[in-house]
């Protein structure tokens, strides 16, 4: 299952979108899914719906989705 994740502190006037967390590290800087570092603490979110309600990054749902497609079939997506 993936792990939600938004920087706990954010500069005024920066996002607050959610990011799949890339990798489950604590001790190395966290880079989200989409590529875009994650260099403080960040926020784990306690559930799904929180997320869909205050906002996910549109690259990281296309980037799990695809590795989730990837999971269930073994195959992984072509690129064009």
């Amino acid at each position: 299952m993936a792990k939600w994740v938004r920087l706990l502190s954010r500069p005024t006037g920066a996002s607050s979108q959610w990011h799949v967390l890339a990798i489950d590290n604590e001790f190395a800087v966290a880079n989200a899914l989409c590529g875009e570092r994650l260099p403080s603490a960040v926020e784990v979110a306690p559930d799904k719906d929180r997320t869909e309600r205050e906002g996910r990054c549109p690259k990281c749902e296309t980037g799990l989705a695809a590795k989730e497609s990837e999971a269930l079939t073994g195959v992984a997506p072509r690129s064009l």
